[in-house]
């Protein structure tokens, strides 16, 4: 039964939640809501991990009590896919001219991402990280979410998945003619954008050849894939695991001078040069 949170900033009765000033901006009437299990800033949409409600207080996890009855019965109830409701809330929160993290837009933008895409694929921002819902024809999966250096302490996780989440397939387009693998969302976004069926797993390059090999239906035989990974040695690692693990896969491996990695070659080029080198890639 898990600790919880909400001890740590109050005394709460029953399954009721707390609030208190949240600490990201003037907040006289308090805005923070503090669940069991996380906390929540209705004024200016930030989304505080168990960790972010802690460090405002300075207490430790193992020194709260449990969650009472009420608490608990409601998260044994809770799933690991998230509540779609959210997904919208962090939609709005960044593309929405008056949220006050509307200007980080300009940050996915930066990356080569066109509002179409963004719009389309719901990306949000919980106050402190970059949203990426993955969708599959049933609807929402899950989530990958991303570090906003802008909001976050340098110090914290790069990437975040909820709890429970297990390593899943990201692929936001998967009626593209050409199928790609790529080592991350972003880049698997930007290829989507420009009618490429490109995939990767929310758990990183490593995972991707095991992951493959566990679901093969997502790589079908007769299929030419053509492997985007990175241009480094962890990238030329993937290549190598996932051409071991998938022997019966007709496998090409991309080369590419000038960047690192996809969004490194495409981001800020007009439609027609990323065509042109999108033509070079996969002939």
């Amino acid at each position: 039964m898990p600790a919880d949170l909400r001890h740590a900033v109050g005394n709460p009765r029953g399954a009721a939640y707390v609030k208190i000033a949240c600490p990201l901006h003037p907040d006289i009437t308090p805005s923070l809501t503090v669940y069991h299990d996380h906390g929540w800033c209705f004024s200016c949409g930030s989304y505080f991990t168990p960790v972010e409600v802690l460090s405002l207080t300075g207490k430790r996890l193992e020194d709260l009590p449990l969650t009472d009855e009420a608490a608990a019965a409601l998260e044994d109830r809770r799933s690991a896919t998230p509540d779609p409701k959210l997904v919208d809330i962090w939609h709005q929160t960044l593309v929405d001219a008056q949220s006050p993290r509307h200007h980080r837009l300009q940050y996915l933008r930066d990356r080569g991402l066109k509002l179409a895409t963004i719009h389309q694929q719901k990306l949000g921002h919980t106050g402190r990280y970059f949203v990426l819902p993955v969708w599959s024809r049933e609807g929402l999966r899950g989530l990958c979410t991303r570090r906003d250096d802008a909001y976050t302490d340098p110090d914290a996780p790069r990437y975040l998945k909820p709890a429970g989440q297990p390593s899943l397939l990201y692929r936001p387009n998967p009626a593209g003619k050409v199928l790609a693998i790529t080592e991350g969302e972003f880049d698997a976004l930007l290829l989507s954008q420009y009618g490429v069926d490109a995939l990767t797993t929310t758990s990183g390059a490593a995972s991707l050849a095991s992951f493959m090999s566990k679901h093969p239906s997502s790589l079908p035989p007769r299929r030419r894939v053509y492997v985007c990974t990175d241009q480094d040695e962890a990238g030329e690692a993937a290549w190598t695991q996932l051409s071991e693990a998938l022997p019966g896969v007709h496998l090409r491996r991309v080369s590419w001078r000038g960047g690192k990695d996809v969004t490194d070659m495409l981001r800020g080029k007009s439609d027609a040069a990323v065509a042109s080198i999108l033509a070079q890639w996969f002939q």
